[in-house]
């Protein structure tokens, strides 16, 4: 026989965390647990039932189910890192050994695929003009491998590409200071703006000299 104890989650009515002993397997649905619980104990927070192996085994198999649905939901919105996948089963609390599980089953099924995410991103800020510097250091903080960030920033973000984009968003600071009548003003905030974008400052002194008299 396994001991349960069934938890109903803070601020959520019908989703119930579920351990054997103190070791966390999962949560479901309340809906989920009736096939172990009888509907009348849900008035309580917390549960504490015996189970035999066999619907512990079952349980076991509905839990996965339900949270590798709740995994592919997630996936299915956009191209993920790895790493925000594994923060995503973090989030939901899926236990460790189920988020290396998923991870590398969704790896193997191409739902997941570094290089294919890492492409997309970058196409996906070019077309937002974001600077290199931006769409670099957006990728490391989803702990991309930085070879390979360095390999398709190199691939897909031209120098006309870069260009353009500088030009795009200097544009737009002189728009955003243009009611500075202090020249030496303007010039500070358009800098500190463009800078904040990750653009070089000898890039940023060029354009003012060239369209700021």
């Amino acid at each position: 026989m396994k001991n349960l104890r069934i938890q109903k989650q803070k601020n959520k009515k019908i989703i119930y965390d579920i351990y054997n002993e103190e070791t966390f397997l999962g949560f479901l649905p309340k809906k989920s647990l009736f096939f172990i619980v009888e509907r009348y104990l849900f008035e309580k927070d917390v549960i504490e039932i015996s189970i035999d192996e066999e619907k512990y085994r079952e349980l076991d198999k509905i839990i996965h189910k339900y949270l590798w649905n709740r995994f592919c939901d997630f996936l299915i919105l956009r191209e993920h890192s790895e790493w925000e996948a594994k923060e995503y089963l973090k989030r939901i609390h899926a236990p460790n050994n189920v988020i290396n599980k998923f991870i590398e089953i969704a790896i193997n099924m191409n739902y997941l695929n570094e290089e294919r995410f890492v492409d997309v991103f970058i196409r996906s800020k070019i077309s937002k003009n974001k600077s290199k510097k931006e769409i670099k250091t957006s990728l490391f903080m989803r702990h991309v491998n930085p070879d390979l960030i360095d390999k398709n920033l190199d691939f897909q973000y031209s120098v006309e590409d870069e260009n353009a984009i500088l030009n795009t968003n200097f544009d737009k600071a002189l728009r955003k200071y243009n009611n500075f009548d202090d020249i030496r003003k303007r010039k500070e905030k358009i800098i500190n703006f463009m800078m904040r974008k990750g653009f070089s400052y000898s890039k940023i002194r060029k354009l003012i000299e060239s369209k700021i008299k």
